[in-house]
This record gives structure tokens, C-alpha cells and sequence, in this order.
């Protein structure tokens, strides 16, 4: 089988992909993303059941090559030798300051919330600029089409999050947490 690939960007800012088959005369079209080179995605769903995560896809990341937490049982990690405060966090593009609140074991964004996680290690694409050590980027999943909840109870924290459609205008969202 002879097969020409041609790489072109779709409208929808998605990456499609398309192979003629010579032989047949097939056209197969491919649509996705692809990631920036350098880069690792990480379903939260994987990400959950990693060594040391306690059930939190940000805290499933100390398992992956290049991380080192701060001290054992903080959350706070450091990167390919970048210091916690030289790695950027940003949430759906937003940056924020720290994934963790101060001693606490979970991260700030509830695990039912997150969908993936984009891990630029080292060099960072120039988009994100500043950066001395690297990026962690958490993605939120779509808002729910219907209404459901989730309740999370450890021996360290207990916490429920429910969440309702509101028409097609999005949906309604409450979370807490406490820990002890």
C-alpha cells in the first residue's frame, strides 16, 4: 500500500490529517489535537490511579519522571530542579498561584473538575513566557448535561460537589471542602 499524508490546521483550531490510499483511491480524514513537542497529556481518569496520588490527578504527577516533591507528604513539587515557585500553574489558561492551598494534601481544583493535565517540563513554549522552570496546566472537563454529584470522604478531608444543566445557558456548579 502506497499512502500520501497531508497535515493541515481545520477552522476549529484542531489539527486534521489526511491519507490517500494510491493504491485504492481511499481518502481517510483524521481530525484531533496534537499536543506542543515537549509536552506530556495526562487524563485526570490515569492520572487518579498513579503511585502517591490519593485519589488527585495533580498529586498523581509526583510519579512521573522529572518531579520530586518538596518534602515527603507535601504537595508541593519540584520540577526537573525548578523550585515550586519557578513552575507556572494555570487552570483552563488562567494562572494562579499555587495548585495547593498551604499544607494541605488535595489541590485546590476538585478532582471531579479536572480532564487533563498538559506538563511542559522544561522549555516552555513561548506563549507562556517567564517561565524559569515549567508549566503544569489543569482542564477542566465540559459542564455537565445532567444533574450529578459526587462525595469524596478520606481520612484527611471530606468533600461533595454537585452540579445541574441550567437549560443551555451551562450549568451550576457548588463544591466544598474541609480538611482535618
Amino acid at each position: 500500500m502506497l499512502a500520501i499524508f497531508t497535515h493541515a490546521r481545520a477552522d476549529d483550531g484542531s489539527d486534521a490529517q489526511q491519507v490517500d490510499d494510491a493504491s485504492t483511491g481511499e481518502q481517510i480524514e483524521i481530525h484531533g489535537t496534537v499536543p506542543d513537542v515537549g509536552s506530556t497529556v495526562i487524563r485526570a481518569d490515569e492520572a487518579r490511579q498513579m503511585p502517591g496520588s490519593l485519589d488527585d490527578p495533580v498529586r498523581g504527577l509526583v510519579a512521573l519522571p522529572g518531579f520530586t516533591p518538596l518534602d515527603p507528604g507535601t504537595p508541593y513539587l519540584y520540577l526537573r530542579g525548578a523550585q515550586p515557585a519557578n513552575t507556572e500553574y494555570l487552570v483552563d489558561g488562567v494562572r494562579v498561584p499555587l495548585l495547593f492551598h498551604d499544607s494541605v494534601i488535595s489541590s485546590v481544583i476538585p478532582a471531579a473538575l479536572v480532564d487533563t493535565i498538559d506538563v511542559y517540563p522544561s522549555a516552555v513554549p513561548a506563549r507562556f513566557g517567564g517561565v524559569a522552570g515549567g508549566v503544569i496546566e489543569l482542564d477542566p472537563r465540559p459542564p455537565a448535561t445532567e444533574l450529578h454529584g459526587v462525595a469524596d470522604v478520606k481520612w484527611f478531608e471530606t468533600g461533595a460537589l454537585v452540579e445541574s444543566p441550567l437549560s443551555d445557558r451551562g450549568s451550576l456548579l457548588a463544591a466544598a471542602r474541609i480538611g482535618y
